[in-house]
């Protein structure tokens, strides 16, 4: 099974207020819903920008089915400094889904990410 590293990415993108889809190569405000289908994991690498009172939602949106309503299915915050990236374990999508990340607290922050998928 193919292996891509580089699905999506972004590399040092200020990450602000707006819920940022991740599934745009630079990211964008526009929300996505993709229907490739595959593996995913989402690397987000915010070692070097987030300090204390920093804070951050990751959202993994997809449809149970192709004609349901996308969902956040998966979610969690970062908060503060961080010594290390944050890893979302593989995640069968592809009827409809999108990553995202928002700030919730704090000021807008850089951030390096990647979207890697194991393909048939």
């Amino acid at each position: 099974m193919p292996l891509d590293l580089k699905f999506r990415s972004g590399n040092n993108v200020s990450v602000t207020g707006t819920e940022t889809s991740l599934a745009v190569n630079g990211g964008s405000t526009t929300l996505q819903t993709l229907t490739n289908t595959g593996l995913y994991t989402l690397f987000l690498d915010g070692v070097a920008s987030m300090v204390k009172g920093d804070q951050f939602t990751w959202r993994v949106y997809e449809k149970a089915s192709t004609s349901a309503t996308k969902r956040a299915v998966y979610s969690n915050t970062i908060s503060d400094t961080q010594s290390q990236p944050v890893v979302i374990p593989e995640l069968p999508l592809g009827l409809g889904w999108d990553m995202t990340l928002q700030r919730d607290s704090a000021t807008s922050r850089a951030f390096y990410w990647s979207i890697r998928r194991v393909s048939s």
